[in-house]
């Protein structure tokens, strides 16, 4: 399960990631980036609105996606909705995937470039 942050930095920027109840309801959107202002905006499951958690990290991905390639001043592919998507779903897959070797705390030597 990927965890969604409550914020972030991106290019020298912060943001920050809110849940807005009524997001569907005002901008017929279920997540909204405002980089410029340093926000993402998600849509939560709420009673009129169900949806599943993995939905709601997609779009984080696909907002996710929008603030790195504004970040790069890639404003024309930033406003790509089918590239941006695509993007934010198969970094969603592969952040939703990660496996990780538990590490005993014991290991005085770390061969992962572990501090």
């Amino acid at each position: 399960m990927l965890a969604i942050p409550n914020r972030f930095s991106i290019g020298g920027r912060a943001i920050e990631v809110t849940f807005n109840e009524n997001l569907s309801r005002d901008h017929e959107a279920v997540g909204l980036t405002h980089f410029k202002n340093g926000t993402i905006e998600l849509q939560p499951s709420v009673e009129w609105y169900e949806q599943a958690d993995d939905h709601i990290q997609h779009t984080f991905c696909h907002e996710l996606v929008h603030c790195l390639l504004f970040a790069i001043s890639e404003n024309e592919l930033a406003r790509d909705e089918k590239l941006v998507d695509r993007l934010g779903m198969v970094l969603h897959q592969a952040l939703s995937t990660f496996e990780y070797d538990e590490i005993e705390e014991d290991d005085e030597e770390c061969d992962h470039g572990c501090a």
